[in-house]
């Protein structure tokens, strides 16, 4: 908006959707043990709101989702309330169906993880970010040079922010 020579801007609610979904993957505690239930979402959209499908699977990928089939999604945590929460802010709450509950298969919920999520490539992500900012972490010099300090918590924070959304 514009007021006189003052200009105010805002995210989109798309853009809100996918800070909020970033912001909580990095700062909301993640469970340690599984439940043995998945989340699965399903996305119905007409083929006109082709844009608006788009912008919900984004979100459910920065959520962790793996596709299980076309329009449908699955993650082992309870992503119930925060899937809502997007749809909602989306506009698209009508056209996107929540389920939790347990699998019935023959096959491993190992098998079926390492099948739909790049595990190897997950571990080798997290495995170069430790291998960059552990041992500079671990220097006690830091407290010295603040400005050092500075830059390499900003580092961190945007390396670690890049590894948790691929």
């Amino acid at each position: 908006t514009k007021v006189g020579r003052s200009k105010t801007y805002r995210l989109s609610d798309y853009g809100q959707a996918a800070v909020d979904a970033s912001y909580r993957k990095m700062t909301e505690p993640q469970q340690t043990s599984w439940d043995g239930e998945w989340t699965l979402v399903i996305l119905h959209f007409a083929t006109a709101e082709r844009v608006l499908r788009e912008k919900m699977r984004w979100i459910l990928e920065l959520e962790g989702f793996a596709t299980l089939s076309r329009g449908v999604y699955l993650h082992p945590q309870d992503r119930l309330v925060r899937v809502g929460e997007a749809a909602e802010r989306l506009g698209v709450a009508a056209s996107v169906s929540r389920f939790r509950g347990a699998r019935a298969s023959d096959e491993p919920d190992a098998e079926l993880v390492a099948r739909l999520w790049d595990l190897d490539g997950m571990n080798r992500q997290y495995r170069s970010f430790l291998d960059t900012f552990g041992p500079l972490t671990e220097r006690g010099d830091l407290a010295a040079d603040p400005a050092g300090a500075l830059a390499l918590r900003l580092a961190l924070a945007i390396r670690f922010t890049r590894t948790a959304w691929d």
